[in-house]
Protein backbone atom coordinates (compact mmCIF):
# COMPACT_ATOMS: atom_id res chain seq x y z
CA UNK A 1 0.00 0.00 0.00
CA UNK A 2 1.17 3.51 -0.68
CA UNK A 3 1.28 6.13 2.03
CA UNK A 4 -0.14 9.63 1.63
CA UNK A 5 1.99 12.68 1.07
CA UNK A 6 2.03 16.07 2.72
CA UNK A 7 3.87 19.05 1.28
CA UNK A 8 4.19 22.78 1.78
CA UNK A 9 3.75 24.61 -1.53
CA UNK A 10 5.73 27.81 -1.01
CA UNK A 11 5.06 29.07 -4.55
CA UNK A 12 1.27 28.99 -4.11
CA UNK A 13 1.30 29.64 -0.34
CA UNK A 14 -0.68 26.53 0.63
CA UNK A 15 -0.43 23.01 2.06
CA UNK A 16 -0.90 19.97 -0.18
CA UNK A 17 -2.09 16.56 0.95
CA UNK A 18 -1.90 13.79 -1.65
CA UNK A 19 -1.42 16.48 -4.31
CA UNK A 20 -4.57 18.43 -3.43
CA UNK A 21 -4.82 21.76 -1.61
CA UNK A 22 -5.33 21.08 2.10
CA UNK A 23 -6.77 23.47 4.66
CA UNK A 24 -6.34 23.00 8.39
CA UNK A 25 -9.51 23.45 10.41
CA UNK A 26 -8.33 23.42 13.99
CA UNK A 27 -9.84 23.52 17.44
CA UNK A 28 -8.42 23.50 20.93
CA UNK A 29 -9.03 21.27 23.92
CA UNK A 30 -7.45 21.50 27.35
CA UNK A 31 -7.18 17.77 28.00
CA UNK A 32 -6.01 18.37 31.56
CA UNK A 33 -9.41 19.92 32.30
CA UNK A 34 -11.37 17.02 30.79
CA UNK A 35 -11.54 13.72 32.67
CA UNK A 36 -9.76 11.01 30.67
CA UNK A 37 -13.03 9.06 30.43
CA UNK A 38 -14.45 11.83 28.17
CA UNK A 39 -11.45 12.31 25.85
CA UNK A 40 -12.72 10.02 23.09
CA UNK A 41 -16.17 11.63 23.24
CA UNK A 42 -14.76 15.14 22.99
CA UNK A 43 -12.40 14.28 20.15
CA UNK A 44 -15.20 12.58 18.21
CA UNK A 45 -17.42 15.63 18.66
CA UNK A 46 -14.65 17.86 17.33
CA UNK A 47 -14.13 15.53 14.36
CA UNK A 48 -17.87 15.48 13.62
CA UNK A 49 -17.85 19.29 13.69
CA UNK A 50 -15.37 19.22 10.80
CA UNK A 51 -12.06 19.74 12.56
CA UNK A 52 -9.01 17.99 11.13
CA UNK A 53 -6.41 19.31 13.60
CA UNK A 54 -6.43 19.63 17.39
CA UNK A 55 -4.35 21.96 19.53
CA UNK A 56 -3.77 20.90 23.13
Amino acid sequence: SSSGTFQIDYDNDCFRKDGKTFRYISGSIHYSRVPRYYWKDRLMKMYMAGLNAIQT
